[in-house]
């Protein structure tokens, strides 16, 4: 069941992907339910964990101090849809929902593993060939979609095209060893080039820079745990600690003088819009705002390129700032040390082999991409970091059936020592 499950799950990949990406939350319920029998009676509780419940409850707790009314649920009686609100229980589920799937993963046989990790591959591959053409052909691409009818003139499809190359992004360190692992040093080389450049054209094409950056950082990453084999994790994990920590401080060095009067482009309005956020936090650094604080602020930009735009567009754009605006540094703290503890949590480095790797990548993307874009809150984008996840843990079922000095080759760039 395991098995045919996640072969489902990279089968409508693409499909998800280009549909917006919100079904990754959906998809993530239905298989962890699906794999509930295989996942449920595996799991164990970890220090980590409990960091985690600590962090969700005290968010849920912000909820009473903040200005925005609490909404649980939305009914709508028509259509007889419901719709859960609260960002606590969405995000928390898809935590929830990633646990159970990686627990079920590990019962994977190798065999099982490999053809999951096949049918993934090509997937993702199909995604990134068909983001390479859109990006080419976007104008001549979104003109039919609005002809047909298919979607309104909104922007939202050029939306989805950015938000498509940010996925790859993250997705790229599994499509190359995926892609490669079977083949030649030389080949797998080729391969690796070919989905960066690719990749990267993309994100510049398109103005992703947070896409740019967060590859930068999941190489930097994958560069720690290979030259640290023992504590890379637990590096890797108070780096990130201490970005988050650290944030307001960096942050409000960087967009010091910043004015969204005077921005010209979205990289001086995002700069802007950082500036605000951290007048808010300034206001209650201890215990934040409370919960769905920023979707309060109605302020409009008066003037200039972005003018009668929220000067605050619901989020920060930024994760980790609004984190703080919302449950301050006791939030954050509490953020700091549940990846402190994954990080010790984690095997070595060198035990892992190619999936410790692309541990490493993901952790280090996510990061990267959460201090640029995205609300805090975003359910669909943690439910596809987690089905990455997943498919971590597939591959390093996978890898038992393959000679190790092979797959280190596999991806020369994550083998940077060798």
């Amino acid at each position: 069941m395991v098995q045919w499950v996640l072969i489902a799950i990279g089968g409508v990949w693409p499909l998800i992907a280009f549909a917006g990406g919100e079904g990754y939350s959906p998809a993530l319920l239905i298989a962890a339910i699906l794999c509930l029998p295989a996942g449920a009676p595996k799991m164990r509780l970890r220090l980590y964990m409990f960091a985690i419940l600590l962090v969700l409850e005290f968010v849920a707790a912000s909820a009473r101090w903040s200005p925005r009314p609490i909404n649980l649920v939305d009914f709508n009686p028509k259509d007889m849809s419901i719709a859960v609100r609260f960002e606590v229980a969405r995000v928390g589920g898809a935590f929830l929902w990633t646990a159970i799937l990686i627990e079920a993963a590990r019962t994977l046989s190798p065999k099982q593993a490999r053809n999951v990790v096949r049918v993934a591959t090509i997937a993702i591959l199909i995604q990134l060939i068909v983001v390479a053409l859109l990006a080419i052909f976007e104008k001549q691409t979104l003109s039919m979609i609005v002809d047909a009818g298919m979607e309104p003139d909104t922007g939202e499809g050029v939306q989805n095209i950015s938000r498509n190359g940010i996925i790859m992004a993250l997705a790229a360190p599994f499509l190359i060893v995926g892609a490669g692992r079977t083949l030649s040093f030389t080949r797998a080389l080729f391969i690796e080039i070919a989905v960066f450049v690719v990749v990267i054209a993309v994100l510049a094409t398109r103005g992703v820079n947070g896409g740019i950056v967060s590859t930068a950082a999941g190489l930097l990453s994958v560069a720690i745990v290979r030259l640290f084999p023992v504590n890379g994790f637990r590096i890797l994990g108070g780096m990130i600690a201490s970005i988050i920590l650290s944030a307001p401080v960096v942050f409000g060095y960087l967009s010091r003088g910043a004015d969204e009067t005077l921005a010209t482009d979205s990289n001086n309005w995002r700069l802007a819009i950082w500036r605000k956020v951290i007048d808010i936090i300034d206001k209650d650094p201890i215990f934040g705002q409370g919960l769905g604080v920023l979707r309060t602020m109605k302020d409009k930009i008066p003037s200039g390129e972005f003018k009668g735009i929220l000067a605050i567009p619901n989020h920060a754009h930024n994760m980790v700032l609004q984190l703080w605006a919302e449950v301050g540094a006791i939030g954050a703290s509490l953020v700091a040390l549940a990846i402190v503890l994954a990080g010790f949590r984690m095997p070595e480095p060198r035990r892992l082999g190619v999936a410790g790797f692309l541990a490493a990548a993901l952790a280090g993307g996510f990061i990267a991409i959460a201090l640029v874009s995205f609300d805090l809150w975003n359910d669909w984008w943690w439910s596809t970091a987690g089905l990455l996840a997943v498919l971590i843990v597939v591959m390093m079922r996978a890898e038992a059936i393959d000679q190790p000095s092979r797959m280190l080759s596999a991806s020369p760039a994550m083998a940077a020592a060798e």
